[in-house]
């Protein structure tokens, strides 16, 4: 029962991360005792209460620096920081760079090693884990647009930002073109230099412009056929454990052959324009049906 509240803690921390957060507020929300509940948390988490929130609003912040084109000043005071200096000391002990050097060149790999796993695997095992039922669907057919990042994938964050600039270049949010990722390894099983993830939209056009092959983009066919569908809800942290249920649920159905066709992600809601816990993922197996 423990175990749920402090999940539920979490989650009320990630919805409200602008606000003044207080362990006193939070333990009566979740029906914890004040007295405890901050070893509780630690306990659990393996971070204090309040290193946990400086560290998810350090998250977000450099998201923000990544992927969007915030001033930095305006992510330092939404990060509830009083000046950029003491938002670039907080962001530079967490990330080894300053955000202006982030937002150049992003390099996860420092908060990967030392801030990310063990919150994400605590995460993963959230007694509150949501995702939808698994159900057999047909996606339509449709030409993706995608840049293939190939390797370390602490550096993907590049590639990304080069995918968000090209469709800012060619008029193609993600409020006019579906955005999807192609996943073909898992990176904790793979060597570095194997590791591949594409990041695509949807492409109307027959052809690329001069420019986009510069750029690295290239097309591909998403053929008609029957996928394996589950609905993730929430942050990136807990994608394995709906993934691994989605094969759970094709090893348990007959008359399910996979086909060899990477892991599709469609990306219908993101975080940082949305908090972690109200994004929302659209996973496709694709199956052939016997």
């Amino acid at each position: 029962m423990h175990d749920e509240k402090l999940d539920d803690a979490l989650s009320y921390i990630e919805s409200h991360l602008d606000k003044k957060l207080n362990a006193e507020e939070i333990s009566a929300f979740v029906g914890l005792s004040q007295f405890h509940f901050q070893r509780q948390f630690k306990a659990y988490y393996g971070l204090n209460f309040y290193d946990l929130i400086k560290n998810l609003r350090l998250k977000r912040a450099a998201y923000q620096l990544a992927y969007r084109e915030d001033k930095i000043i305006d992510i330092a005071l939404n990060a509830h920081y009083q000046s950029p200096e003491a938002f670039s000391r907080a962001f530079l002990k967490v990330f080894d760079q300053t955000p202006s050097a982030f937002r150049q060149v992003a390099d996860w790999s420092f908060w990967q090693k030392n801030h990310h796993f063990a919150l994400a695997d605590r995460k993963a095992k959230s007694v509150n884990h949501a995702s939808s039922p698994v159900e057999l669907v047909t996606l339509e057919s449709m030409t993706l647009a995608y840049l293939s990042h190939k390797g370390d994938s602490a550096l993907l964050g590049q590639t990304i930002r080069g995918f968000i600039d090209w469709r800012k270049i060619s008029s193609l949010p993600p409020s006019k073109s579906r955005t999807f990722n192609l996943l073909y390894h898992d990176p904790g099983t793979v060597s570095a230099s194997e590791f591949r993830f594409d990041i695509a939209c949807e492409y109307l056009k027959d052809s690329l412009d001069s420019n986009s092959i510069e750029t690295g983009l290239e097309l591909r066919r998403l053929e008609q056929g029957p996928f394996l569908k589950v609905r993730h809800l929430g942050s990136d942290d807990e994608l394995a454990v709906t993934i691994s249920d989605l094969y759970q649920a094709c090893i348990g159905q007959e008359g399910y052959d996979l086909r060899d066709f990477p892991l599709v992600l469609e990306r219908v809601r993101f975080f940082p324009d949305v908090a972690e816990t109200e994004a929302i993922t659209d996973i496709y197996l694709a199956v052939q049906t016997s």
